[in-house]
C-alpha cells in the first residue's frame, strides 16, 4: 500500500515537473517574441522621430531668431510651472 502511494506520488511529481518544464519553454518562447516585437517597435519609433526633426531643423535654419525666442518662452513657462 505505502509502495503504491510512493509510486503514484513519484509519477505525479514527474508529471508536474514535465508540465512545469513545458510551461517554462512556452513562456521563454513568448518572451523572445515580445522582445523581438518591442525591439522592432523601438526601431520604428526612432525612425519616425528622425523624420520629425527634419522640418524642425529646416525651420530653425530659416528663422533662427524666432526659433530662439520660442525656445526661451517655452523654457520660461516650463520653469514657472515647475517652480510652483
Amino acid at each position: 500500500m505505502a509502495l503504491a502511494r510512493k509510486s503514484r506520488r513519484a509519477q505525479h511529481n514527474g508529471d508536474l515537473s514535465e508540465h512545469l518544464h513545458e510551461s517554462a519553454t512556452r513562456l521563454k518562447a513568448q518572451a523572445i517574441t515580445v522582445g523581438d516585437d518591442l525591439r522592432q517597435m523601438a526601431v520604428t519609433a526612432g525612425e519616425s522621430a528622425l523624420g520629425l526633426t527634419d522640418p524642425i531643423e529646416k525651420y530653425i535654419k530659416e528663422k533662427p531668431m524666432k526659433a530662439v525666442l520660442i525656445s526661451a518662452a517655452i523654457g520660461a513657462v516650463a520653469g514657472w510651472m515647475f517652480r510652483r
